[in-house]
């Protein structure tokens, strides 16, 4: 649904310029991130 996105209003409270396809392999290095922070919680 976000991919079609163009209403530069809505895509203005957003703060995006616009939105592409990812995939699951794309939040690996989010995922990474979260077990090396994991020890300062």
């Amino acid at each position: 649904a976000f991919l079609e996105l163009e209403d530069p209003a809505i895509l203005r409270l957003m703060a995006a310029e616009g939105f592409g396809p990812v995939s699951d392999a794309d939040y690996d290095v989010v995922r990474a991130l979260e077990r090396s922070v994991a020890d300062y919680r």
